[in-house]
């Protein structure tokens, strides 16, 4: 983001207000000698003689070399008071050495001997002009080359030797090769060696020696500039000689298209006579129009010159305000803003203190759709930095290299208003430091946040007008990077490190570094990443946070958990109830948030007490406590339960499968795809199983059997156990003896019956050989083998024994 404090345009001041005190000085260097030669003329030409003189010459000299000469066309001398005048008046003042020839000429001059006071009567002019190779020449030679002539002209000029002050109530112009000006009446006392032009001071100049370059305005020497007018204008003007001081007050400045005003402008100056120091004050204003208008404005305007009359350092302080606009229109504030600047006033650095706000607008020209304000794709972006302190680099004054900020400091990102009702989110970064980098032309290309002990970097995202609130994004880190788009302003991507974390309603985030990608709206995190909300918390080697969809992936020993959410009542609860953690580990891992489904893939492995599903990928809907498992030959799908063995114990019952599915609602789980199921002793293979659970006993329960005084109490139940078994197609069952073949089968856990139908069904023992009839009924734990054929009038029913391993 261009930040141009260099265009605080201090040459607006300075040009005008060096001309000014060079000619008033001069001009006052001119009125004293004048009045003092034509005050002592009289006496030089014998004032005693009352007499007309017809054209007068009078010279002085000292050491062979003439000091001045005084011509007039007639001097007349009175009688009356002694008083003496000199018509058409021509002065020559050469000076010692020969190194003046400064011309003071009039249509007549009188003297009072009285009053002690000496009269220009009509129209006064003096030309002023150093001539430094006067002693190589003839004596009273004129200068072979006029180099900086300064001519002053007024009218009714006069001088009091007494208190030694020249004055006169009338205008004055004034004219060099760099300029000119006017002023309505002046007063210079001798003594103390004071000029002050008392109205109306204007001074016209064309010099263009004093630009301030800003960054990015390159001032090309090469070619000559073309000439600018820069025209100051003052209430009045005094100049103290004696002090090297000039004082201008309720000053203007214009050149072209830039003005500058205060109410008094103080000039310090060196031996030398160069600008050494300039003061404005009070309501200080400068602007410049354009198509990039610039505007600044403050209690007080420093300007120090070095001795090549080039600035040297600038302040604008007490309360300092600046906007620009154009293209990307910024504006600001500060207590005081400093500048310091290199060869041909380009500006090297500059300093914002004491409550720095500085507002970066979006770029006009943006595409605006109901989404929000975009160019090139991107969204547009507001950018404001607040700071107690804000230093700025610049590359040898042609555009701005980097900022940086000190105290606790905030960067806010805004997007630009749209069209639409869509909530607009303002994201808030704070760090004790912050190092910004620019373009070439300016834009803002990335910023680096970094942290201190007890105080790191926190990036704040919530809807713009909204208080503070849980459901604000709130990221903290030791370290922050940002890349910006220069069209924009936007973020296009961030990097937070150290002890990074992520919050955001009840979804919680930690890792050691978090990488934020803008367009698609991705959180990434690395190095130990933990993610937590209301319902799972998870680790892996690597976490993604989809911001705008809720969407998480992980990768790399992905381990989750999801959080018990209720305790619900005893024999309510069936598989991967709610009641208790279920645990899930494997590669990988991708979660919608908002649907509660979440694919678990690459050995996949997920379990509930002694509840177990493995498989290359698991699908879980933690809303529908429901899961789809998918293997494959090589790695089926496996599942564990268990169902009540004959002495009471808890008997693990294995299924293998290609595919599972299991429904919350309903308590089944449906395996389809080369089902085998292990319990016990006894193989179970299928083309399709439907296994039905129920809710397993707790503890208490089990307690409450043998002690009736822990009836009542809440009990957390037991893993799922299974109530039934439904398998069909290409039935097999094989137990210690016997093997059983059908086309479906209902097992019930209650009473370990296994009833085989279709096919027809059969079984097979060492004894009996092969039975078959339309429906064979057969237990785990016993020989009865329940034969069912149709009849006439009914079926028939015959119990056979067969040889069962106990």
């Amino acid at each position: 983001m261009p930040f141009k404090v260099g265009r605080l345009r201090v040459w607006l001041a300075a040009s005008g207000v060096l001309l000014l005190v060079c000619v008033a000085a001069f001009l006052a260097y001119g009125r004293f000698r004048a009045a003092r030669l034509v005050r002592t003329l009289p006496r030089r030409l014998g004032a005693d003689i009352q007499q007309t003189a017809e054209k007068f010459t009078y010279s002085q000299s000292e050491g062979g070399r003439t000091l001045f000469t005084i011509r007039a066309s007639q001097m007349v001398q009175f009688q009356s008071g002694g008083r003496a005048e000199l018509k058409d008046v021509n002065i020559i003042v050469y000076g010692r050495n020969s190194a003046r020839f400064d011309q003071i000429y009039g249509a007549g001059f009188e003297y009072d001997p009285q009053q002690k006071t000496v009269r220009a009567k009509g129209e006064v002019q003096i030309d002023l002009e150093a001539d430094a190779e006067g002693m190589q020449h003839a004596d009273q030679s004129p200068p072979r080359e006029l180099k900086n002539p300064v001519h002053v002209k007024t009218s009714g000029l006069e001088f009091n030797e007494k208190t030694g002050i020249a004055e006169t109530a009338e205008p004055l112009e004034f004219r060099t090769p760099q300029g000119s000006g006017s002023a309505l009446g002046a007063v210079y006392d001798s003594r103390n060696r004071i000029l002050t032009l008392q109205h109306e001071v204007r001074i016209v100049s064309q010099a263009t020696s004093l630009p301030i370059a800003a960054p990015g305005k390159t001032v090309r020497r090469k070619r000559p500039a073309e000439p600018m007018p820069s025209v100051v204008s003052a209430a009045r003007a005094t100049i103290n000689s004696q002090a090297h001081t000039a004082v201008l007050e309720g000053a203007t400045s214009t050149r072209g298209t830039q003005s500058l005003r205060a109410r008094t402008v103080n000039i310090e100056f060196r031996n030398d006579s160069t600008v050494e120091r300039v003061t404005a004050s009070g309501d200080v204003q400068g602007a410049e129009a354009g198509t990039a208008p610039f505007s600044f404005g403050g209690d007080r305007l420093d300007l120090l010159f070095g001795t090549n009359s080039e600035v040297a350092t600038a302040s604008l302080s007490g309360s300092a305000t600046f906007q620009g606009g154009g293209p990307r229109p910024f504006h600001g504030r500060a207590g005081k803003l400093l500048a310091n600047f290199g060869p041909h006033n380009t500006m090297r650095t500059a300093k914002a203190v004491d409550d720095v706000d500085l507002v970066q607008e979006p770029a006009a020209g943006g595409a605006r759709t109901a989404g929000g304000a975009r160019m090139g794709g991107q969204e547009l972006q507001r950018v404001e930095v607040r700071a107690p302190v804000l230093d700025l680099f610049t590359r040898e004054g042609h555009s701005l290299d980097h900022a940086v900020t000190s105290g606790s400091s905030q960067v806010i990102l805004t997007p630009a208003p749209s069209g639409g009702a869509e909530p607009r989110a303002i994201t808030t970064i704070t760090a004790p430091h912050f190092i910004a980098a620019f373009d070439d032309r300016n834009r803002l290309r990335n910023v680096h946040g970094e942290g201190e002990t007890g105080a790191g970097v926190t990036v704040i995202s919530r809807l713009a007008g909204g208080n503070a609130s849980p459901g604000d994004r709130v990221t903290t880190s030791r370290t922050l990077d940002a890349v910006f788009a220069p069209q924009s302003n936007s973020i296009t991507s961030l990097t937070q490190s150290g002890d990074f974390h992520y919050s955001e309603g009840q979804r919680s985030a930690w890792s050691d570094e978090a990488h934020f990608q803008a367009a698609p709206n991705l959180i990434v995190l690395s190095g130990s990443p933990r993610y937590r909300d209301e319902q799972v918390q998870m680790t892996a080697d690597s976490l993604t946070l989809n911001r705008t969809s809720g969407e998480i992936r992980a990768s790399g020993s992905v381990k989750a958990t999801y959080i018990p959410q209720q305790t619900t009542a005893a024999g309510t609860d069936s598989m991967f109830s709610t009641s208790k953690p279920v645990h899930v580990t494997s590669a990988e891992m991708a979660g919608q948030r908002t649907t509660g489904i979440a694919t678990f893939s690459g050995a996949a492995r997920m379990w509930q007490d002694a509840n177990l599903v493995e498989a290359p990928a698991i699908q879980f809907n933690r809303d529908q406590r429901s899961l789809k498992a998918d293997g494959n030959a090589a790695q089926p799908a496996h599942s564990v339960f268990v169902e009540s063995g004959a002495n009471g114990r808890m008997v693990p019952v294995e299924v293998s499968s290609l595919r599972l599915a299991y429904a919350g609602n309903d308590s089944r789980a449906r395996f389809s795809g080369g089902v085998a199921v292990n319990s016990g002793d006894s193989v179970l293979k299928a083309d399709h199983v439907d296994a039905y659970l129920k809710p397993g006993r707790s503890q208490l329960q089990l307690a409450g059997q043998a002690n009736p005084g822990t009836a009542g109490k809440e009990a957390i139940s037991g893993p799922a156990q299974i109530e039934r078994i439904i398998a069909q197609g290409n039935v097999t069952i094989v137990q210690p003896g016997r093997t059983a073949h059908g086309e479906q089968l209902v097992y019930v856990a209650d009473n370990e019956s296994f009833t085989l139908t279709g096919g027809p069904p059969s079984i097979f023992d060492a004894e009996r050989g092969t039975i078959t009839a339309n429906s064979l009924t057969f237990f785990s734990h016993d020989d009865r083998v329940l034969v069912e054929n149709p009849a006439k009038g009914g079926a028939t029913r015959t119990i056979i024994h067969t040889r069962v391993a106990k």
